[in-house]
């Protein structure tokens, strides 16, 4: 029988996704022009990169699906948070392109762990059919990712660089999203 989900939890979620997506790739804009320049790259040279890197992530998501339904989505949420912090890692001190945009394949990989497919298995894991409502909760406090990273990736790049940057979102997905993923799956194990 289907309950409603908690609201901590639809507020937990929301948190980590602001955290994913401002992180993985609100900053990626804001960000990109100095890549290029510390490279010797266009900026088209690093979308394309971008690109690239998506569809990777794409072909990745029949894994991602088996992994959630195998392990569980909080659980999947957790390995994933550590997974792109090492990814945003590798990309903040690569020493060119080429491993940069290795470290961006990895990373986008990582991804389907922690944004929004995961994000909403988890609340049909917690609430069954219940969690239609808080999966249109959890799209609405995620939307405020850009409203969040686009300036405070701007005032990142200003003051530290882009690859500082890097280390202070790989940080924010370990010390924010981590610890949010695993007391989600601690709730996971008990509904």
């Amino acid at each position: 029988m289907s309950k409603p989900v908690p609201a901590t939890a639809v507020w937990a979620l929301g948190i980590t996704q602001i955290v994913g997506y401002g992180s993985l790739y609100y900053s990626f804009s804001v960000l990109t022009p100095a890549i290029g320049n510390s490279f010797g790259l266009s900026n088209e040279w690093i979308f394309g990169a971008l690109t690239i890197a998506l569809l990777i992530g794409g072909l990745a998501a029949p894994w991602t699906g088996r992994m959630l339904d195998q392990f569980g989505a909080a659980r999947s949420m957790s390995l994933g948070s550590i997974l792109v912090s090492g990814f945003l890692l590798l990309m903040a001190v690569a020493p060119n392109g080429t491993f940069f945009a290795l470290a961006l394949a990895g990373m986008e990989i990582a991804s389907t762990l922690v944004l929004y497919a995961a994000a909403f298995a988890v609340l049909v894991q917690l609430g069954g059919r219940q969690a239609q409502a808080s999966i249109t909760h959890l799209t609405l406090i995620a939307g405020f990712a850009s409203t969040l990273f686009w300036p405070l990736t701007a005032v990142l790049e200003a003051q530290i660089g882009w690859r500082a940057s890097y280390v202070v979102f790989a940080g924010l997905n370990i010390l924010i999203c981590l610890p949010l993923h695993l007391w989600l799956g601690h709730l996971s194990n008990r509904a």
